[in-house]
């Protein structure tokens, strides 16, 4: 298992899935700040919080990286789009489903003074946000 290029690989596609999500409202999809989200989940320091938060993200699309890379190394699949596929779905419905467990008595996310939608610290408005979302991308993919 070669950890270092699953690190870079896992910078590389959180670099584009956040290009992504900022991109998001030209497609029709909610404007949100990632970032700025889970910056503030430990700072409520606007300032403070999108440093901490851009790491926070790139060391999670790291860890994950990683993660694929030892299943693979254990024989669970092979590093090919197929399986990224497999994965991500997995990955997307496992989260789905613990999020809507979660979140069915969680208040809507609102509009913050950005525009972004807002949970004001609730963090179940923001997994739900991020579940409809996730939700979504693989039909954008698919020209759909």
């Amino acid at each position: 298992m070669d950890i270092a290029s699953a690190i870079w690989a896992g910078v590389v596609a959180t670099a584009v899935m956040t290009a992504l999500i900022y991109a998001g409202p030209m497609m029709g999809m909610p404007k949100m700040d990632m970032i700025g989200m889970l910056g503030k989940m430990f700072t409520p320091n606007a300032t403070a919080a999108k440093p901490l938060g851009t790491l926070l993200h790139f060391m999670m699309g790291a860890l994950f990286a990683i993660l694929y890379t030892w299943l693979w190394s254990l024989g669970l699949g092979s590093a090919t789009w197929g399986w990224g596929i497999v994965y991500g779905l997995v990955h997307g419905y496992g989260r789905g489903r613990r999020d809507a467990d979660h979140d069915s008595h969680a208040p809507a996310p609102t509009r913050n003074s950005d525009g972004c939608e807002s949970d004001h610290g609730n963090t179940n408005g923001a997994r739900r946000l991020g579940a409809d979302r996730g939700a979504r991308i693989p039909h954008l993919i698919a020209g759909g």
